[in-house]
């Protein structure tokens, strides 16, 4: 029988991320945070209709017609070209079907103050990830959207995952880490619940800088942003824990863990992809069998840049 290895692993908790952006709201003006990656901009269709700050978050108002909207954008632009992990709290009173109640939130490439339904707009000039919670009487469906069109053609909506909120406040946590082929894995989850997973084939990442906006109509609906925090996830390559490891991935939740193997299902575990230096989100064949006159081995590839809270042993028998 040929050489094989065996690993033993230790679990560090630790945040591996970067902090690009975050902001609680607390300092009662929209335009400076205290917090990280400065403040928010507000933009109306009329000055009636706007995003303050106000009592530790970030509220829609209006003038009352209920038939204007705002929109509010982050003042900087961030990379987001290794990954990112997207985390909001929120809070939406009701999920009342009428023509104004909209309420959506992401990230936004090529965004100008005038656009104000940017997460909405089938055929605009956007390239963007985000998650749209009530949509009024518009065509464009609640849940996880990405527009996903190259160049400065107008952007294709679609609909990545069917998502209904329930009226309070929760939270929602996404990851995309872009893959070699142009596109991206993504996960997400609510109230640290399941975490549901996909790829999409196309989405650009690296040729631009994206901002965080949300976007409200109808202020007779109560919509507001408790929280938001944006990171970069950091290279899988060069992970130097287990917990790195998972984060470059995109992996978040149960399918962090290491003995998950929930995502790819091809009978590898986290810490035997980790030691291996395979994908925990694409299928691999793992152990290969050879066979000669004399001798069967097994061979696995071996991670060069393994994490350094794995241990492993050489057995040969």
């Amino acid at each position: 029988m040929g050489a094989s290895d065996s690993a033993t692993y230790q679990i560090q908790v630790w945040s591996a991320a970067s902090l690009l952006y975050e902001d609680y709201f607390a300092d009662g003006a929209l335009s400076t945070n205290p917090d990280t990656g400065g403040g928010m901009g507000n933009s109306g269709t009329d000055s009636g209709d706007y995003w303050r700050e106000n009592s530790g978050g970030l509220v829609y108002g209006s003038d009352g017609s209920g038939g204007n909207r705002a929109s509010a954008y982050s003042l900087n632009s961030f990379d987001l070209s290794e990954g990112f992990r997207l985390e909001v709290t929120y809070n939406l009173t009701s999920l009342a079907v009428s023509a104004n109640n909209q309420f959506s939130f992401g990230l936004i490439a090529n965004y100008t103050p005038s656009q104000n339904n940017a997460l909405l707009s089938e055929g605009s000039n956007t390239y963007g990830i985000g998650m749209n919670l009530a949509s009024g009487t518009s065509s464009a469906p609640t849940g996880l959207l990405i527009y996903d069109a190259l160049g400065d053609s107008p952007s294709a909506l679609n609909l990545e995952s069917n998502f209904a909120t329930e009226p309070g406040e929760h939270t929602w946590v996404m990851t995309m880490k872009p893959n070699e082929s142009g596109g991206a894995r993504w996960t997400y989850s609510y109230d640290g619940g399941p975490v549901v997973s996909g790829s999409i084939a196309s989405i650009d990442l690296q040729s631009f800088a994206y901002q965080f906006v949300v976007h409200a109509r109808d202020s007779s609906v109560g919509k507001s942003i408790q929280q938001v925090r944006l990171l970069q996830l950091p290279d899988h390559t060069t992970a130097s824990s287990f917990a790195m490891w998972a984060s470059g991935y995109g992996l978040m939740g149960e399918p962090a863990m290491p003995e998950a193997d929930s995502l790819d299902n091809d009978g590898l575990s986290n810490a035997l992809e980790a030691w291996f230096g395979t994908s925990p989100t694409e299928f691999n064949q793992g152990l290969e069998i050879l066979v000669d006159s004399s001798n069967l081995s097994l061979v696995h590839p071996k991670n060069e840049y393994r994490p350094s809270d794995f241990l492993g042993t050489s057995v040969v028998a």
